[in-house]
């Protein structure tokens, strides 16, 4: 099971993630990004990760494509730290951020 929350935080907006991306909340998690992207820009928007538990290779793609599109991964737990590092190292050398 997964928790999606967006909250607005000095112009920034968070989507926030407790639980289990894997499985249907990968795409729920997509439909939201989605929603949010539909009235921002994504270099606005931050994706909070501390309080997931695990991240399937659906959602680790997912994360790679919004990182991509400019939103900011924040990561906080042990769980979370390498495939974010992960995500980050595969961006910059296809010649990304």
């Amino acid at each position: 099971m997964l928790k999606i929350s967006v909250n607005t935080e000095s112009e920034v907006n968070v989507i926030k993630l407790e639980g289990k991306l894997s499985g249907p909340w990968v795409r729920e998690l997509k439909r939201t990004w989605c929603d949010v992207m539909s009235w921002t820009a994504a270099d606005s928007v931050v994706v909070d990760l501390s309080d997931v538990s695990f991240i399937d290779s659906e959602g680790e793609k997912l994360l790679g494509d919004m990182f991509h599109q400019g939103a900011e991964l924040r990561n906080g737990n042990l769980v979370t730290r390498d495939i974010v590092n992960h995500i980050k190292q595969a961006e910059n050398t296809i010649g990304g951020r």
